[in-house]
């Protein structure tokens, strides 16, 4: 059985990797925070609370900011395994 430690462990270990995924898709595609938060409908501090891992975006932002960026919300959401997943 999974402890609620645990599960709050994944859920930040996902967030984590979420945001990263993110992060390099915005400055692929060259873009700010502010530009991409402002063509999704969040902040530049929400876009840096995502980007950071401090919190999970709604699947509607998620798939305005897949749209924007032109991926997938696969590329966005990727599976976390491990901590060696995040931490590289």
């Amino acid at each position: 059985m999974i402890t609620q430690y645990e599960r709050e462990m994944a859920k930040a270990l996902c967030a984590r990797a979420m945001g990263r995924c993110v992060r390099e898709a915005r400055e692929a595609a060259g873009l700010t925070q502010l530009q991409l938060g402002r063509a999704v409908g969040v902040t530049q501090n929400t876009m840096t609370k995502i980007e950071c891992g401090e919190i999970p975006p709604s699947v509607y932002v998620l798939s305005c900011i897949a749209e924007e960026l032109d991926t997938t919300l696969d590329d966005l959401c990727p599976v976390v395994t491990a901590k060696e997943d995040i931490d590289g």
